[in-house]
């Protein structure tokens, strides 16, 4: 069977290890100097940000209408060659969950996709903005908004929820769907394509991304899981109506980046999804017989065969930080490095047991009743057991663990003789004595 062009383009980059090179081409062409995100700067909008450095475009921004501010960290990411509006949006903050729902309502979506944990490496990444019992209720009265948990289904490694969502000023309801995806470890990819392929296609069976209103994606800031899914999807259904040959995911992901910034964080996501689009083509093939795919996580060797010629300004965006804008910077200097820490304590793996233990309830975190709270009994246990190294998801692989530089002692100037100063006084009397003798 003839390679397809996706194929060839993949062993292509693979044969010249120009992963890194593409990567940020698209970087650079999919981020235009002139999108600004203004309203998010704001400083009543700043704490409304899970993290600084990732912000709306202002084109492209979802607005409230009901509140007296419009402004949430969401956009509008719209592709019309596949059929496709998706609201990309960060992990709700403890106060941005109200926002979060009212953005639901307000724009007639149906379907809610999560694809992170609420704490992933000891870290808050998304506050629980539902109720953690079937038949408990949330209300939200800075919106005016109920939410019911009628049904949580747990499906091995993801979660199904069903919400009653209700307007308190209409009284009217409407049914949500969300799909929580608990096993896509943060800045890295599925150990698979087709376990992530099915949940895809459940996804779509649901009819939530075909419906009047686009269906929410968030992960933690909204760029790297969601923007990976998105492509994926995006492009293989641009694929079943055009041609598997007449689409090119590079094109989509640069559209993709023009409405909101960052889009797919580093070259194993931008890889995940060449593989997962590729494996999903096959699968509707009947005459397509498994074959071993390449280990997506091997390392992406950066001394590519080929010059890169890349402008430091037009990098992509850092990966988000680690800590939310609520919890105040700590400057001080770094503890040291526990005397019992091992390499796997050190690295941030995502193949964590966190990652791969069967899936739980999410009702084991507890109802989260504020973040910060929870974040500052966090700081209160690490500091009872002393300081540790803390390394953060998307840090590159540490071949060794971190090691404490001995502190070069400062260079020894020799040392005068003390006798010196007595000696010259002591010649300069004998001197004048002689002197005072001899002339008077």
């Amino acid at each position: 069977m003839a390679l397809t062009n996706i194929e060839k383009e993949y062993e292509d980059f693979v044969k010249k290890n120009s992963w890194l090179l593409i990567y940020y081409k698209i970087c650079r062409e999919g981020q235009p100097q002139h999108l600004t995100t203004i309203e998010a700067k704001k400083p009543h909008n700043k704490h409304l940000n899970r993290y600084r450095d990732v912000s709306p475009y202002d084109h492209t921004r979802v607005k409230l209408n009901r509140i007296e501010r419009d402004y949430i960290n969401a956009n509008y990411v719209n592709i019309p060659r596949a059929n496709r509006k998706y609201i990309l949006t960060q992990g709700p903050l403890a106060a941005t969950m109200g926002h979060f729902w009212l953005m639901v309502w307000e724009q007639c979506c149906t379907g809610i996709i999560m694809l992170n944990r609420l704490i992933e490496n000891k870290e808050t990444k998304c506050h629980q903005y539902w109720p953690g019992e079937v038949g408990s209720e949330s209300i939200y009265e800075d919106v005016q908004l109920a939410v019911t948990l009628i049904s949580e289904q747990n499906k091995n490694y993801y979660i199904l929820r069903k919400f009653k969502l209700q307007d308190l000023e209409s009284m009217n309801t409407r049914e949500i769907l969300q799909f929580h995806y608990i096993t896509w470890p943060d800045f890295k990819v599925p150990k698979s394509p087709t376990q992530f392929l099915e949940f895809l296609s459940d996804v779509r069976s649901s009819g939530i991304l075909d419906s009047s209103g686009p269906p929410i994606v968030h992960c933690s800031a909204g760029i790297g899981r969601s923007g990976t899914f998105c492509l994926v999807d995006s492009t293989l259904f641009s694929m079943e109506s055009e041609g598997v040959n007449n689409v090119d995911p590079k094109e989509i992901l640069k559209n993709m980046r023009t409405q909101r910034m960052g889009l797919i964080q580093n070259t194993d996501q931008f890889r995940f999804s060449y593989l997962a689009i590729i494996e999903g083509v096959k699968r509707f093939d009947p005459n397509y017989k498994e074959a071993p795919i390449e280990d997506i996580y091997s390392e992406v060797d950066v001394s590519s065969t080929e010059t890169l010629n890349i402008d430091p300004s037009c990098a992509p965006p850092l990966p988000p930080r680690g800590a939310s804008l609520e919890t105040r910077p700590c400057f001080g200097p770094l503890p040291p490095v526990p005397v019992d820490s091992t390499q796997d304590d050190l690295c941030s793996s995502s193949d964590s047991s966190e990652c791969n233990s069967p899936p739980q309830s999410p009702s084991r975190f507890g109802h989260l009743k504020d973040e910060k709270e929870e974040t500052e009994a966090l700081f209160t246990k690490t500091s009872q057991e002393g300081p540790t190294l803390r390394v953060k998801a998307g840090t590159p692989n540490l071949r060794r663990p971190l090691q404490r530089l001995p502190t070069p002692e400062p260079e020894k100037k020799p040392k005068k003789p003390k006798w010196l100063p007595i000696s010259i006084i002591m010649a300069l009397g004998i001197f004048a004595i002689g002197y005072l003798y001899v002339y008077y």
